[in-house]
């Protein structure tokens, strides 16, 4: 029911956030007493009918137990997001009225604005019709979340009561713990249409019952998967708090604290305002290795024609993810469609060369102690060593390759059903690049896929085998990135050279946006290699869009050598050495990968295989 002027001043909406903390911490406790009994019973010595009944009871006890805990924590996480949401809109709401007065306006308790002035009677009715549709905006936000609390509240109830069975299709009736079993032994695609014609009370007992079976379960429709993966996060950061792991706890704390929305931000702004902010979503998360989850940035809707999906890559982990998400929800922004950030898997934290100083001493030391045959030895063993779990290492993209193309699979049932006719585009930015490469090796099906400052096409020999044959492929590698001098090596463990791959599309890096005097610096160099993902009005970026919209992007322009940093030392060389020595002067000249001609000639670029 909307409420008036008078009645929303006395909303505590603080208070709403405030008892969110207090329901976790409930939820906390009855977990711990439940797990507290089943140690207790464990740890018994007694044998016979007496233990084997207590066992069975202590056994349904924690099912049930377990259950309550989690339903507790969905209450906790929609409280705190309804106190955020509620609080959002009466700030925007009172301080409109408060700016509105100041200027001589008369409100009423129920919103409506008049003037002493007949001049501004029209104003009048505008500010009317604004504050009229903040306070709808309120109620609507208000019977949402009462709504998903009424049904979190008729599952707490039924567990109490002991009606704690779930209806299946043709009226029969079983536990949340079958109902999860059941799950597990379909396959993908039944899953979403069963767990859809389960009623919303008992899709939330099942939830309960195995959150994080559920969240990790392709099939399941992402809302519910979302809802899962936010009691796992939940559950995750008492359990890390207890551990000592500070750090991660208060990451994924901060991961359930409301962010901008892209959507709401892509929506015709107001006097009164959008609500920018809103939960963010997780598909999957994993408190395992360097901290794992699929993040859908943005909304899909059955209005959406686009969906992409990121994989970062070198250096990316759960604790350094903020840049990554920032530059998704700028993605999601300029094309109006959700962004997936990709991260269920470990991607190396190392490009390969940190060890190779500590290499070299003991290459130079084991020389002078046993000669040339153990420097040799000593170089090749600190080499490896080098090279191990580095930007070199293709592990990873084996490791992270065959859950992408299941997840692809997923996604592309859930827009069937959600969002038919948009189409998919997959991001593999550096390491990332050989993640989809080997995917796309494996089968994963896209649209349309960008290899950006791309280690690779993919880590096996073996062909792309994308089941779409249309599917549009290109690149974008700025001149100078350091990743071009990898991408050539004849043993590249990433694959080949997407920028001189058949049927891959170079497009242009360009420009960086316009600075504070207008001035634009070119996307070259180091710098080159990711700087672009952080700046929306570079060329790069925009193209990245143009693609995910199924627009034309613009081709690669030459600018400057894509070897700058051989191209100067080239530079160099070829002048001091054609004296002295043609033939090394030759091998100095071909360092950029082109001969260079006198005058005004232009070079002739090398084909290297």
């Amino acid at each position: 029911m909307r409420p008036t002027l008078s009645e929303l001043r006395g909303w505590a909406t603080q208070s709403i956030i405030d008892a969110a903390d207090k329901i976790s911490t409930d939820a906390t406790t009855v977990g711990d007493s439940v797990s507290g009994a089943v140690v207790v019973l464990d740890r018994a010595t007694w044998r016979g009918d007496s233990r084997a009944g207590a066992t069975q009871a202590i056994t349904g006890l924690a099912d049930k137990g377990n259950q309550l805990r989690n339903t507790l924590l969905r209450i906790a996480d929609e409280t705190a997001d309804a106190g955020a949401d509620l609080h959002g809109w009466r700030e925007r709401i009172l301080t409109f009225v408060t700016e509105i007065q100041a200027d001589g306006y008369v409100v009423s308790d129920t919103g409506t604005v008049t003037h002493p002035d007949e001049a501004k009677k029209f104003g009048a009715a505008w500010h009317t019709q604004e504050l009229h549709r903040g306070l709808n905006a309120l109620d609507e936000t208000d019977e949402r979340y009462g709504t998903v609390l009424e049904t979190l509240n008729k599952t707490v109830h039924e567990l109490a009561t002991g009606d704690e069975l779930v209806t299946v299709r043709g009226g029969g009736q079983v536990s949340p713990t079958d109902v999860v079993t059941m799950l597990k032994g379909m396959e993908t695609g039944r899953r979403r249409d069963f767990f859809l014609s389960l009623s919303a009370s008992d899709r939330e007992r099942v939830i309960a019952a195995d959150p994080r079976t559920i969240a990790g379960l392709d099939g399941i429709d992402y809302t519910s998967r979302f809802t899962a993966s936010e009691i796992n996060i939940r559950t995750d950061i008492v359990q890390l708090h207890r551990q000592g792991n500070h750090k991660r706890a208060n990451v994924l704390s901060d991961m359930l604290t409301q962010a901008d929305n892209p959507s709401a931000e892509a929506s015709p702004p107001t006097t009164m305002g959008n609500d920018p902010d809103g939960e963010r979503k997780f598909l999957y998360t994993e408190d395992k290795g360097n901290g794992h989850l699929i993040e859908m940035v943005g909304d899909l809707t059955p209005d959406t024609r686009n969906v992409t999906v990121y994989v970062p890559g070198t250096g990316t982990k759960l604790e350094s993810m903020d840049s990554n998400v920032k530059a998704a929800r700028n993605l999601a922004k300029a094309t109006g469609g959700p962004v997936f950030v990709y991260l269920d898997g470990d991607l190396p934290q190392k490009l390969g060369y940190e060890g190779l100083g500590k290499a070299g001493m003991n290459t130079l030391t084991s020389g002078l102690k046993w000669g040339p045959g153990g420097a040799a030895l000593a170089a090749k063993n600190g080499l490896d060593e080098s090279l191990k779990d580095s930007a070199a290492d293709p592990r990873f993209a084996k490791e992270m390759a065959p859950g992408l193309v299941t997840f692809g699979k997923s996604l592309d049932a859930e827009i069937d059903a959600v969002a038919p006719g948009a189409k998919t585009t997959y991001i593999g930015h550096s390491y990332g690049g050989s993640v989809v490469g080997t995917a796309e090796q494996l089968g994963l099906r896209a649209d349309r896929v960008i290899y950006a400052s791309s280690a690779g096409t993919g880590v096996y020999d073996t062909g792309w085998k994308n089941p779409n044959h249309d599917v549009e492929r290109y690149s974008m590698t700025a001149p100078g990135d350091p990743i071009h001098y990898s991408q050539e090596l004849p043993m590249n463990p990433h694959g080949a050279d997407p920028d001189s791959t058949k049927g891959v599309t170079r497009l242009d890096t360009g420009y960086y946006g316009p600075d504070e005097n207008g001035q634009q610096r070119r996307v070259e160099g180091a710098r080159g290699h990711g700087e672009y993902w952080n700046d929306p009005q570079s060329d790069a970026f925009k193209n990245m869009v143009k693609v995910i919209r199924g627009e034309q992007p613009t081709e690669y322009v030459e600018r400057d050598s894509d070897y700058q940093a051989a191209a100067k030392a080239e530079d160099i060389l070829v002048p001091a050495t054609g004296i002295l020595s043609p033939m090394l002067s030759a091998l100095a000249d071909g360092l950029d990968r082109d001969i260079n001609l006198p005058g005004p000639l232009p070079d002739i670029e090398l084909k290297l295989p």
